[in-house]
């Protein structure tokens, strides 16, 4: 395990190699003694954040889709996540106009699972500008990016490990208010979309709330 490690934190020209070796990466940190071998490791998590906030949206997909995967293992994985202050990457990406629509994407999974935890939702909501960017794009983003921002709402708001008040605080946060009354309004509307990825979408979150 530790040659895959090297073969991630090494610089190399190969990228191929680096994808195969972070796929690798991510089945590991799929079991406990997996997440704790890489937690001895401190020198993966900057490496992962590089990855993630790469140029090249197929780099940068490899590594959101880790940072997705390995909050969705549970509050302990999140825990480490928040810890390297990955949050703060996931809230650049989300708030920057140039970011990629695939890395929009894959940014907004990741935040997902990373919110489906306490002390992932109060860093949102922290962070005024990312709360409120989140909610926007559910409502005006570009088809692919709005689905998945919706299913990535759906799993921070139908988590079981965050206590009913907060997730009211982040519903207050994302859609109350005039500008946050439209957000929903347009959740409601999606319900009447011929587009079926699209309406389900809203029904995943919808349900959720």
């Amino acid at each position: 395990m530790d040659h895959i490690i090297a073969g991630i934190t090494t610089p190399t020209t190969d990228i191929l190699m680096l994808l195969n070796y972070l796929v690798l990466l991510e089945k590991i940190v799929s079991s406990k003694r997996g997440v704790d071998f890489v937690q001895q490791r401190p020198q993966v998590f900057p490496r992962i954040q590089g990855l993630a906030g790469h140029n090249d949206p197929s780099i940068a997909g490899f590594g959101l889709r880790f940072i997705a995967h390995f909050c969705k293992q549970g509050n302990t994985e999140c825990a480490v996540a928040l810890e390297h202050r990955w949050h703060e990457l996931l809230f650049d990406l989300l708030c920057r106009d140039d970011t990629d629509p695939d890395t929009l994407q894959s940014c907004a999974e990741a935040l997902g699972y990373m919110a489906s935890t306490p002390a992932g939702v109060t860093r949102v909501l922290d962070s005024g500008p990312a709360c409120s960017r989140w909610g926007d794009l559910s409502a005006s983003g570009t088809r692919d990016v709005r689905i998945a921002v919706l299913h990535s709402l759906a799993v921070a708001y139908d988590s079981p490990h965050t206590p009913t008040e907060q997730l009211s605080d982040l519903f207050s946060a994302m859609f109350t208010g005039t500008h946050g009354g439209r957000r929903f309004d347009a959740l409601l509307s999606l319900q009447r979309q011929f587009d079926t990825e699209l309406r389900l979408a809203a029904y995943h979150l919808y349900q959720a709330l």
